[in-house]
């Protein structure tokens, strides 16, 4: 009655010896594989290939032209702008309808949608301190963390150039409108800086149709000048680096920016319109 079971035990030990040997002979014939990085990448590291739903903007393309921050992105396919108060004033930005609290804006990579919520005011940026803007619409936007829900703008600025460069700009049009920028930029081996300033004027003294307060009766309606609408915005740009090697550099930039606007008089109600 032992014998069979002696010999299953046998032959189980002679497969084991056998498997064992074929794993042994398969581990020293396969190759080493290389190794394997995976990593991801956020909008302003590469522009030779970028998803499907990202839109890049040049300002380059807007050179010689009277344009604004809010005017500039505004090009851009589902991007809309809502203006509060005309030139100069509160701009904030919505893409694909959201709210905007639910649009992330970076300068640089930096978040400065404001700690307790709500939109940036794209005003308070410097059409002249900017290189690009890039815009992120759709599934992408979920790498920025909260509040990206209707999408991301990148705003990159304007980066020190290999050789020393100034250049200077001047627009000048209706109402006193004056906008004027000037920037030096120089590069050496392993450093460089870049400083820009810019200031926007404007008397804002347009034609409006007044309603005279009553919005349903136009038979009291006229014509009229706007006054104490003047706008005085100021913006400065610094910012330098230092290369550490091939591949890390350290950077330092700051930013500031200065408005001065009159309110329009109390009797100013409707909402105003070019003639």
């Amino acid at each position: 009655m032992k014998r069979p079971a002696t010999s299953a035990a046998v032959v189980a030990v002679v497969l084991a010896f056998a498997l064992s040997a074929a794993a042994r002979d398969e581990d020293e014939n396969a190759g080493t594989l290389d190794e394997v990085t995976v990593s991801a990448r956020r909008v302003n590291e590469s522009l030779d290939d970028p998803p499907v739903f990202v839109e890049t903007i040049e300002m380059d393309r807007f050179a010689g032209r009277f344009v604004t921050t809010e005017e500039a992105l505004s090009q851009a396919a589902g991007v809309t702008v809502r203006d509060f108060g005309g030139l100069g004033r509160l701009s904030t930005v919505s893409i694909r309808g959201s709210g905007a609290d639910q649009v992330v804006v970076l300068v640089d990579g930096i978040r400065i949608n404001p700690s307790a919520g709500g939109g940036v005011d794209l005003s308070t940026i410097p059409p002249s301190q900017i290189e690009r803007i890039e815009v992120i619409r759709g599934g992408d936007s979920a790498f920025y963390g909260d509040g990206a829900m209707g999408g991301v703008v990148n705003i990159v600025t304007k980066r020190p150039a290999g050789e020393a460069r100034n250049d200077a700009r001047l627009t000048y049009g209706s109402f006193n409108t004056l906008q004027t920028a000037a920037t030096r930029s120089e590069g050496f081996e392993k450093w460089g800086y870049l400083v820009s300033g810019s200031y926007l004027h404007s008397d804002g003294d347009f034609l409006f149709e007044n309603n005279n307060g009553t919005e349903f009766n136009g038979n009291d309606d006229y014509i009229d000048l706007r006054e104490n609408n003047e706008t005085d915005n100021r913006g400065v740009l610094a910012k330098a680096y230092r290369a550490l090697g091939e591949r890390a550099e350290v950077s330092v930039q700051n930013e500031f920016f200065f408005r001065g606007p009159r309110r329009p008089r109390d009797g100013d109600v409707s909402v105003a319109q070019r003639a």
